[in-house]
């Protein structure tokens, strides 16, 4: 597992390992909303295998493992090489105004009744090890998958708040920065109604890719960072 200070260093690291090690899959059932939204121009009619439907390549590592230590949405990196509509897009699914195909249904309940139930368990027992939210099998927002986001579990320890997160799922392009920002908010306001400390976020993915459409931004990004070699170009 790999530490990092900020979430703009974790993204990088982040890019440059799933480029770098990742072993190309194809998925033939992608959906307009996983790769783009309005106006990011991409092209994607070559891709298209019906009306809402694409098969694309992509580089995947599994098993990918890291804790953060610090996430800002001031992030000097995030602010340089993130794309903004798409962070707020993101971000807008995990919360109580997410709509009926956001994480925030799951997450959050209909009147956050699933965080104020996370509270009340961790006030009466500070060494409780089941404060966890897990995700429902099938899921009407994700087209009757499961969500990419799989749980996310709190401790406290040593009077901080910890949060471990596991996603079956996680594009590190598009997706990473948004999901670990709405994640920091929730971890900030559960830390803030126990009176503790926000401690670190450890975010596990099974799956950790990048689609072929966005390889060259992601390229360009590693190349301009002066983290990208010759010899795997």
């Amino acid at each position: 597992m790999n530490e990092f200070n900020s979430l703009g260093e974790a993204w990088l690291f982040g890019l440059q390992s799933v480029m770098k090690n990742g072993d190309i899959v194809i998925d033939e059932n992608v959906r307009q909303r996983d790769i783009s939204l309005s106006n990011d121009r991409l092209e994607l009619d070559k891709y298209k295998t019906d009306d809402s439907h694409f098969s694309l390549k992509l580089k995947e590592i599994r098993g990918y493992n890291i804790r953060i230590l610090n996430i800002s949405e001031d992030d000097a990196i995030i602010k340089k090489y993130g794309n903004k509509e798409r962070i707020e897009y993101t971000i807008k699914r995990y919360g109580s105004q997410c709509g009926e195909n956001g994480y925030g249904k799951f997450l959050r309940g209909d009147n956050n009744e699933i965080v104020l139930s996370i509270i009340d368990k961790l006030s009466r027992n500070n060494d409780s090890k089941s404060a966890v939210i897990i995700s429902p099998n099938e899921w009407g927002g994700n087209f009757g998958k499961s969500p990419c986001l799989t749980m996310v579990d709190f401790l406290i320890r040593n009077n901080e708040l910890l949060m471990y997160v596991v996603y079956r799922s996680q594009n590190i392009y598009t997706k990473h920065v948004g999901n670990l920002i709405a994640l920091n908010q929730l971890h900030e306001e559960v830390a803030k109604a126990l009176g503790v400390s926000k401690g670190f976020l450890e975010l596990y993915v099974c799956s950790a890719h990048i689609y072929e459409c966005d390889f060259q931004n992601v390229m360009d990004i590693l190349k301009n960072e002066r983290m990208i070699y010759n010899e795997w170009e």
